[in-house]
């Protein structure tokens, strides 16, 4: 019987940048984490020379993102066990040395060459293709991406395990931008309801081993599964004419039956997994107990199967689930930030107001496409005591800066560099996200639905208490 030993993956290395903040390493703790976004596992403060060193134990290889402040030093690199990397940093410029830095080196470049001048541009203008020729272009751009990566390999050697990773994730971008393009096209074009796909439009997919193992390690892999069930789900709704089809309810129980019939095992799981992160989203208080029987009667389909994979998910979705609720009625947790006039702010500086909590991201497209429903919020409201605070996440200040000035966006704006952990405290791991804070310091709502009516409402409500 053979047996896998945990072996170091050592980061190290001298930052001699005027910010002397710490550096955060964050990975894919477990199966949630792929549906959600990675988790910070270590932080490092420098010592007075600038020396830091991360020593993060594994059995397998799996993706890191290093920052520091607002900086990625690197992003989404995928590291074997005993790998190590080396790396220099100045305010200009950093500098790779170790077995992984051939690893970083084509993270770095490849995203130049696919997304970024005229091909960038291409592929985004791809969604509006014609069908035909979408699906010609983009089977061109997966050849593309292959002879790019055997490329580089032949020219800066790349582990057999990086390959294979790099592989699957071509693969499985192919495929998520197949399954995507009948609602951005949708979107690009500014047209209401769903594109109705041609008979054997998703054939696709027989071509994908979903059972592969080196798919899970791949997060574009779990967007796969989840968009595969979401787009026929969509598909059956928009054929379906009863409005009943569209309450909520009726929705979950309708898209675990297209889960059901789609997949099977550790597959079937994963597309539940989103269901269950979508019902903890699901807006409003009055819904909790609703919310719970939902939860719970996943959390038994987790429970029953033995394999590590399900029991993966059904220790995070359980702590989900805990964390998601055991907000609700509690004190809001305080924060310092600095404001767009570099002062710091404390979130308790506006007890007193009844408080919009707007968590975000400059390159989130869901959090810009709500920012003018948020001005129109605050001019509805205005005068009383209410407030917006947005806090930006994963952005550079000079973007976050630029976004607010150009988008006219109005409120208070704060900007997190150093408090890795912010997520942590208020449970989330996707933008935009909001929390609803009434005038003594109370969530009200730990993870509320952007609907103007109905947030007007209830804010209007905690108003007159």
């Amino acid at each position: 019987m053979s047996h896998i030993y945990a072996k170091p993956l050592v980061i190290q290395g001298y930052t001699h940048t005027k910010d002397k903040d710490s550096l955060y390493l964050y990975t894919y703790q477990n199966t949630g984490d792929y549906l959600e976004g990675m988790s910070p596992v270590s932080s490092v403060k420098p010592d007075s020379n600038g020396f830091f060193r991360f020593i993060y134990q594994m059995k397998e290889g799996k993706e890191f993102t290093l920052k520091q402040g607002d900086k990625y030093i690197f992003f989404n690199v995928f590291f074997s066990a005993g790998d190590s990397i080396r790396i220099n940093m100045s305010d200009n410029a950093i500098g790779y040395e170790g077995n992984g830095q051939n690893n970083v080196a084509y993270n770095d470049s490849f995203p130049q060459v696919f997304y970024r001048g005229d091909e960038g541009k291409k592929y985004t203008g791809s969604f509006k293709m014609s069908l035909d020729s979408f699906n010609s272009y983009i089977d061109e751009r997966k050849e593309a991406r292959y002879h790019f990566l055997q490329k580089f390999a032949d020219e800066k050697p790349l582990s057999d395990a990086f390959i294979n990773q790099a592989n699957q994730d071509i693969e499985y971008n192919w495929a998520l931008d197949k399954l995507q393009y009948l609602w951005k096209y949708t979107y690009f074009h500014h047209m209401k309801g769903v594109v109705e796909a041609k008979p054997g439009y998703f054939d696709f997919i027989d071509k994908l081993d979903i059972q592969h193992k080196l798919a899970f390690n791949v997060r574009r892999y779990y967007f796969c599964v989840k968009d595969y069930a979401t787009e026929i789900w969509e598909q059956k709704l928009h054929r379906n004419p009863y409005k009943d089809q569209y309450k909520f309810e009726n929705q979950i129980r309708a898209r675990l039956s297209v889960i059901d019939s789609l997949y099977r095992g550790k597959i079937r799981v994963i597309a539940y997994g989103q269901v269950f992160e979508d019902i903890l989203k699901w807006p409003g208080t009055k819904d909790n107990q609703a919310k719970i029987q939902f939860t719970d009667s996943l959390l038994e389909i987790f429970k029953k199967d033995h394999d590590a994979k399900q029991i993966d998910f059904y220790e995070y979705f359980l702590k989900e689930k805990n964390q998601n609720f055991s907000l609700m009625n509690q004190p809001a947790p305080d924060f310092k930030l600095k404001d767009l006039n570099d002062s710091i702010v404390s979130l308790t500086n506006y007890r007193g107001k009844v408080i919009l909590l707007d968590f975000w991201s400059v390159h989130c497209a869901p959090c810009i496409k709500e920012i003018p429903n948020s001005n129109t919020l605050q001019d509805k409201l205005k005068g009383k005591d209410f407030v917006v605070v947005t806090v930006c996440f994963d952005s550079k200040q000079k973007e976050w800066k630029g976004m607010i000035v150009k988008q006219q966006w109005k409120g208070i704006h704060l900007f997190n560099n150093f408090d890795a952990h912010l997520n942590d405290k208020y449970f989330f791991n996707s933008y935009p996200h909001y929390v609803l804070i009434d005038k003594f310091g109370i969530i009200r709502e730990s993870n509320a639905y952007f609907d103007i009516q109905n947030l007007e409402g209830h804010i209007e409500d905690l108003l007159k208490n």
